[in-house]
């Protein structure tokens, strides 16, 4: 005989207590066709027709670009927390998420094929070989994981074939993982994190070749050249840094910006690097003559930097901590020409140079830094932009336990209806505080939900059994046709709310 929690070979291991579940619903008050929060990152398919945006309102949006204006077609839903980075190998999508998960989607109609949960921690950067047909993983746990995207998927001339192969980790990381390169064919990678330097990979065995010193702060952008031989690096330490991997040394740091560097991008020569960060300025540098320019000021720190084809004009779209994505014009780079009469008013008024000299074997480079007073920006305006929806910035769950008041980024004030899902009252750019002074009451409710708007609208959870532990009376909540004595489960009635709808379609 089996006793309860017993076994028969006699031995007795305690029965595990059953995991109770919980539920998060997000309420959004914008529509789909716009980012309610920033955007971490941007990706054009190579001929500059569809641009990707990964935003930390957990969503990825896909618009079109042969319209003389971006149009919105659809939003790519499936995430449960920021949406950190994205990455095209030709008609696939890849992301990956503060949710510990990497996301597989078809780009042109935004079915997901698969979700990979490998990592033990936030999945911070994505890149792609496309010749290789690799991606590589990395994020704040230390991982690093080169997928095969057929062997992950399974698939096999486009027969699935199998659950999927696991991905190749390349082990060494310390600390946490926040920028990755690969160069197209998968023979050379780079990795960067907040341990202040590079760590240069064979992707193809996950062995690690060497390491590069020279930064003092974490390692947030990289890009790689075609060839694999050079790379550049932007840190928090506010210096972009090229380096030779052949030589295994930095050949050049430019220090233009006055604060972190975390966002990297290079035109198909490797000539011209396009950097930004948290002070807001993307700068163009010639790798050549060394000569940087202001290029333009975004209002909120830049997070991704995305540079269009040649063929369709070369220009710069840009995601910052805004809601909002921008476009920028990206004109020639080159001095005045003297006899143009100018008077220096051109290009050349606005060239400086950020760059130091060479390594030498055994001496540290001379750091030149930006002017202490920049020239203005080459442009202050941009030449598109993809508008986003206000965030919300604050907000506070009031005491009867069915309204929170919130406050958006453009500073309105709104009161939203948990029950509902919905703003109830909107009170346009007030005080915050003092509205909520106006509206506390002083009642007593159990606590039944949790709630953050970490991604820019309101997200509220649900964990038994302290979901249902309140209730109220029918008519205050306005239920038609109830009995003075009739009592509601708030919780019950949201759940039923929630999946009335998945009810009627089963």
């Amino acid at each position: 005989m089996i006793g309860r929690g017993g076994y028969a070979n006699g031995g007795y291991q305690p029965s595990r207590p059953k995991k109770e579940r919980k539920l998060t619903f997000v309420s959004r008050s914008c529509p789909d066709s716009q980012h309610c929060s920033g955007v971490n990152s941007l990706e054009l398919s190579r001929d500059g027709a569809c641009l990707f945006s990964a935003g930390r309102d957990s969503t990825i949006k896909r618009w079109g670009l042969k319209t003389p204006g971006p149009t919105f077609e659809c939003s790519l839903e499936g995430h449960t927390d920021w949406v950190n980075d994205v990455a095209l190998l030709d008609n696939t999508l890849l992301s990956c998420s503060s949710d510990t998960t990497v996301k597989v989607w078809r780009g042109n109609t935004g079915e997901c094929l698969r979700t990979f949960a490998r990592h033990s921690d936030y999945v911070t950067s994505l890149v792609v070989a496309p010749l290789a047909r690799k991606f590589i993983s990395g994020g704040l746990g230390g991982e690093v994981f080169i997928w095969d995207l057929e062997s992950a998927l399974g698939v096999s001339d486009g027969i699935r074939f199998n659950e999927g192969q696991p991905p190749l980790e390349a082990n060494g990381h310390k600390e946490s993982v926040y920028s990755l390169a690969v160069n197209e064919t998968a023979t050379m990678m780079v990795s960067g994190s907040t341990e202040c330097s590079l760590r240069v990979w064979d992707p193809r065995t996950g062995v690690k070749q060497f390491k590069l010193k020279g930064h003092t702060s974490n390692v947030k952008a990289l890009v790689l050249d075609a060839s694999g031989r050079r790379c550049l690096s932007g840190s928090s330490d506010n210096t972009v840094r090229l380096w030779d991997l052949g030589q295994q040394r930095c050949v050049q740091t430019f220090a233009m910006h006055q604060d972190s560097v975390w966002a990297l991008a290079v035109d198909p020569s490797f000539t011209k690097v396009y950097s930004g960060g948290r002070d807001k300025q993307v700068f163009v540098t010639d790798l050549h003559t060394r000569s940087s320019v202001l290029l333009f000021k975004e209002e909120e720190p830049i997070l991704k930097l995305c540079l269009e084809p040649e063929a369709t004009g070369g220009d710069v779209w840009a995601a910052t901590n805004s809601s909002s994505i921008h476009k920028w014009f990206s004109p020639v780079m080159e001095a005045d020409d003297p006899s143009s009469g100018k008077g220096g008013g051109g290009w050349g008024a606005r060239m400086f140079s950020p760059g130091t000299s060479p390594y030498n074997q055994g001496r540290a480079p001379r750091l030149s830094t930006a002017p202490h007073f920049l020239p203005p920006p080459v442009q202050s305006t941009p030449t598109a932009t993809i508008p986003g929806a206000p965030s919300i910035v604050q907000h506070t769950i009031l005491n009867n336990r069915l309204h929170v008041l919130v406050q958006y980024s453009s500073g309105a004030v709104a009161l939203w209806d948990v029950t509902r899902g919905e703003a109830v009252a909107r009170y346009g750019n007030v005080s915050f505080k003092e509205k909520e002074e106006e509206l506390q009451e002083q009642v007593s409710m159990a606590s039944w939900f949790t709630l953050d708007t970490r991604l820019g609208s309101i997200s509220v959870t649900l964990e038994p059994p302290s979901c249902f532990s309140a209730e109220m009376y029918a008519i205050d909540l306005n239920v038609a046709g109830a009995s003075d004595e009739l009592k509601v489960n708030l919780g019950e009635q949201v759940l039923r709310t929630l999946f009335s709808h998945w009810l009627d379609r089963r």
